[in-house]
């Protein structure tokens, strides 16, 4: 990876969530009231091969979310990071054009497909409202599909089976 490309990964992911958290904010202060919710990734609790600079930001973004917190509470603003689990994106689309690559991720994933934009839906409404305890701040639920741990393949698990014997 190249210094600018890890650089664009960072600005965008980083830096965008910190800026435009802070140009919230500061509307939000006056008010003394605030919902802002970051968007991570499962890669930010998890390391994935290749994705070190996405990684790297979105963990990044999940620590600016505990700092925002304790720095905003006091003016009643929570600050929250949805960390979704895999979903298909014009960024990532190479990644679901490798089939071996689909069907490993497809196999960890409980409902055998990954997420779809409209599947954070509920969860950021959630975030947002009342509903959600008032004093729910510094979180980072993961929002799935399915559970960002990973299970092991069939050829793993038969390999653990005792060999019969002759």
């Amino acid at each position: 990876m190249s210094w600018e490309d890890w650089n664009l990964v960072l600005e965008t992911n980083l830096r965008g969530s910190f800026f435009m958290a802070q140009a919230a904010a500061e509307k939000m202060i006056p008010r003394r009231y605030g919902r802002i919710i970051n968007i991570g990734s499962v890669t930010s609790v998890f390391g994935y091969a290749g994705l070190a600079a996405y990684g790297a930001s979105r963990g990044g973004v999940r620590q600016l979310t505990m700092s925002l917190a304790d720095d905003w509470g006091r003016y009643g603003i929570t600050v929250n990071c949805l960390a979704p689990g895999w979903f298909k994106t014009e960024q990532n689309k190479g990644l679901y054009e490798n089939k071996e690559w689909l069907e490993y991720l497809i196999d960890r994933i409980p409902l055998k497909r990954p997420g779809k934009p409209d599947d954070l839906d509920g969860a950021i409404v959630f975030l947002a409202s009342e509903a959600r305890p008032s004093w729910w701040t510094a979180a980072s639920p993961p929002a799935p599909p399915g559970p960002p741990w990973r299970k092991r393949s069939k050829r793993a698990q038969l390999s653990l089976e005792p060999a019969a014997s002759a």
